[in-house]
C-alpha cells in the first residue's frame, strides 16, 4: 500500500523521533560538560543519520543480497530493542554512575545511535518504505524525511539540559524507567509480529 508523504513523516516521527533518544539522552547527559554534550550529539547524529541514509537507498538490495526478509529483521531488531529496553528498566546505565567525564565516547555509537535514534523499527520501517518507493524520486523523498528528523533529534539532544533543569534528574529517572517498560513493549510487538508473519508464510497460520 502506497503511503502519502505525511503519512511517512508520522510513521518515522514516530519510530525515530525524538522521544527515545532525548530520555536515554539525558541519562548520559547528566555526566557531561556542555562541550561532551554536544561531541556526543553531533557524533551520534551523524552515525544514526549514515545508518538510516545507507538503509533508505540500499537497505532493500543489502537485504536481498543476503536473502533476509522484513520478518525476520523485525524480529532481530525487537531482540536487539528488548535487550535494552530491560537494562533501562532493571539496572543503571553505565553512563549514570561517576564523575564527569569517566563515561565513553562509544556510547555515541551504542546504545544512543543504535537502538536509540536509528531504532530498529525505524529501520524496518524505512527499509519498507524505500523498496515500496520503488525510484528514486520516492527514495531520496524519504531520505530528505529522515535527515529533516535527524535535525530534530541533533536539536532535541543539544538542548536536553534545559529539560533536565526544568524536570530534574529524579523526574528523568522516573522517565527513562516507564519508557523502558513501553520499549520492552514494543519490542514484545515486534517479534511477536515478525513470528507471526513468518508462521503465515510458512502457512501454519491462515
Amino acid at each position: 500500500m502506497t503511503m502519502g508523504t505525511i503519512d511517512i513523516v508520522t510513521l518515522l516521527l514516530a519510530t525515530m523521533g525524538p522521544m527515545k533518544i532525548s530520555i536515554v539522552f539525558s541519562k548520559y547527559a547528566i555526566n557531561m560538560t556542555k562541550e561532551q554534550q554536544r561531541q556526543i550529539a553531533f557524533k551520534t547524529t551523524i552515525i544514526a543519520a549514515s545508518i538510516c541514509s545507507f538503509f533508505v537507498l540500499g537497505g532493500s538490495v543489502l537485504l536481498s543480497l543476503f536473502h533476509i526478509d522484513t520478518m525476520s529483521l523485525n524480529i532481530a531488531g525487537g531482540i536487539i530493542l528488548f535487550l535494552y529496553a530491560i537494562e533501562m528498566v532493571m539496572g543503571k546505565s553505565k553512563g549514570d554512575e561517576g564523575p564527569v567525564g569517566t563515561f565513553s565516547k562509544s556510547i555515541a555509537i551504542s546504545p544512543l545511535a543504535m537502538p536509540f535514534f536509528a531504532t530498529p523499527q525505524g529501520l524496518v520501517a524505512i527499509t519498507t518504505l524505500s523498496a515500496d518507493a520503488g525510484h528514486i524520486g520516492g527514495q531520496l523523498m524519504i531520505l530528505a524525511i529522515v535527515l529533516g528528523i535527524s535535525l530534530v533529534n541533533l536539536i532535541v539532544m543539544l538542548n536536553i539540559k534545559k529539560v533536565m533543569d526544568l524536570l530534574g534528574a529524579e523526574v528523568i529517572q522516573i522517565i527513562g524507567k516507564i519508557a523502558g517498560i513501553l520499549l520492552t513493549a514494543l519490542a514484545m510487538q515486534m517479534i511477536v509480529s515478525g513470528l507471526t508473519d513468518g508462521l503465515k508464510h510458512l502457512q501454519v497460520l491462515s
